[in-house]
């Protein structure tokens, strides 16, 4: 069997609800299914998380894994139903820089920004926003 490798430095670990842990390092969020390095899946650029940089990793209450993206300003991501979602100030986000992240129980994204202030954000307004971003690799530069 492969083994579950992961490249750089992992910067986060989480506990998932359905007994999973998934581990962020650079580019790449990685799962391990049945409690050793064997039974693992991997979520990267190739699968669309556009942003290499993840500081820290938490999943809310519906399973959605969320992402914050601290380093060169990469705003945050999360991944509902395997569709990945990514977010900056350019859509409405208070900061680019996202150390933490924590979700309520009503679905609340609480961010916790590189100076410190804690941004809440209702999930069905970072939905809203994400459905209207422009994918940026289809821009002609000019």
């Amino acid at each position: 069997k492969e083994e579950a490798q992961i490249e750089w430095a992992v910067m986060d670990l989480a506990v998932c609800r359905d007994g999973t842990l998934a581990a962020a390092a650079l580019g790449v969020v990685t799962r391990w299914t049945d409690g050793d390095q064997h039974g693992f899946s991997r979520i990267g650029r190739a699968d669309g998380l556009e942003k290499q940089s993840i500081q820290a990793l938490t999943e809310g209450p519906d399973a959605t894994l969320w992402l914050s993206h601290f380093l060169w300003g990469s705003g945050v991501s999360w991944i509902a139903r395997d569709v990945i979602h990514t977010l900056d100030s350019r859509d409405g986000l208070y900061s680019d820089r996202v150390e933490r992240m924590a979700v309520d129980g009503r679905g609340r994204v609480w961010m916790i920004e590189i100076d410190g202030a804690v941004a809440i954000y209702e999930r069905d307004a970072l939905e809203r926003a994400a459905a209207l971003r422009v994918d940026p690799s289809s821009h002609d530069g000019g």
